[in-house]
C-alpha cells in the first residue's frame, strides 16, 4: 500500500476545486492535511508557481471592506482633531507660562549690568595692545612723498620705466 503525502493531497484538492477561489481552496487544503491556513496558503502558492496544480494566486491586498475603510478614515479625522486641540492647548499654556516667568524691570536691569561687568572683565584679560591700530605712527624712514609721486608718474608715462634705485648694469642683468 502506497503512502499518500500531503503534497499529493494538496494537488488533488486543488485540481478538484479549480473553479473555486483561493481562499476556499486554502481552507479545504488546511482541513485535509491537518495544517494551519498559513501553511496551506504556502502550499497552494507553491503548487501554482510550479505548475503542478490548477489554481490562481490571489492577493489579499485588494480585498477591502467598505465599512472598515470608513471607520479608519473617521478615526483618522478624530485623531487629527484631537492633535490640533492639544497643540492649541500647549501653545496657550506656553504663552501663559512665558507671561508668568517675566521678571520685573528692576531685576532685568540688575542681570544686564552683571552680564556687562562680566563681559568687560573677560575682554580686559584678552586685550593685546600691540594689535590695535594707532592714529599716527613713525612712518617709513627716509620717505619723501613728493619723490614717490614723481617716480610713479614717470612709470605711468613711459611704456617701460626703470626705478631710480636700479643701475643700468642691474637692469641689463634682469633683462
Amino acid at each position: 500500500m502506497a503512502k499518500v503525502t500531503k503534497t499529493e493531497i494538496t494537488i488533488r484538492t486543488m485540481n478538484e476545486n479549480a473553479d473555486k477561489p483561493m481562499a476556499e481552496v486554502v481552507l479545504l487544503i488546511a482541513k485535509a492535511n491537518n495544517v494551519t491556513e498559513a501553511v496551506a496558503r504556502g502550499a497552494y502558492r507553491w503548487c501554482v508557481n510550479k505548475g503542478v496544480a490548477a489554481g490562481k494566486v490571489e492577493s489579499n491586498r485588494g480585498v477591502t471592506d467598505a465599512k472598515l475603510i470608513k471607520q479608519v478614515k473617521l478615526e483618522g479625522r478624530q485623531y487629527k482633531a484631537k492633535l490640533k486641540a492639544k497643540e492649541r492647548t500647549v501653545k496657550r499654556m506656553a504663552k501663559e507660562v512665558a507671561a508668568e516667568t517675566l521678571l520685573p524691570p528692576s531685576e532685568v536691569a540688575k542681570i544686564k549690568a552683571a552680564n556687562l561687568a562680566r563681559m568687560k572683565e573677560v575682554s580686559s584679560k584678552q586685550k593685546k595692545y600691540n594689535q590695535v591700530a594707532r592714529p599716527e605712527g613713525d612712518g617709513v624712514a627716509d620717505f619723501d612723498a613728493e619723490v614717490a609721486r614723481a617716480e610713479v608718474a614717470t612709470m605711468l608715462e613711459d611704456e617701460f620705466a626703470v626705478p631710480k634705485f636700479l643701475s643700468k648694469a642691474q637692469l641689463k642683468e634682469m633683462i
